[in-house]
């Protein structure tokens, strides 16, 4: 099973996730983060038919807690293609809001203005 980690922070300063190579659905997805996705037109999209294979992308400048939100949200288009916007939105919504609250994840996120003279 492929699990994408913290990689090495952009120019910007935020987060890389790794890129990976995953099966979805019963065919190979490339996942990648990308800052402006759509030309930042959305935070992610599902691609069955980009030029390199079926692609999912997300934007990693969001915050994180959109990050898991969009991933979980694109996956589900990736799996459950007849599925409407709503459903998926809906879905990977709570997915993420149970995720959260059983701390199966842990998103800490700091504000710049928040952190200053805070010990870490």
């Amino acid at each position: 099973m492929n699990y994408a980690k913290t990689k090495p922070q952009n120019k910007k300063g935020f987060e890389l996730m790794r890129d990976i190579i995953s099966s979805l659905g019963g065919k190979w997805f490339r996942i990648m983060f990308q800052i402006n996705v759509d030309n930042g037109d959305s935070q992610g999209n599902c691609e069955w038919d980009h030029p390199q294979g079926p692609t999912i992308r997300v934007d990693p400048s969001i915050p994180l807690c959109d990050v898991v939100d969009t991933l979980i949200h694109e996956v589900l288009h990736a799996q459950f293609r007849f599925l409407s916007e709503e459903a998926v939105l809906q879905a990977a919504t709570e997915i993420t809001k149970v995720l959260i609250d059983t701390e199966v994840i842990t998103i800490q996120e700091e504000r710049p203005d928040e952190s200053i003279g805070q010990a870490t």
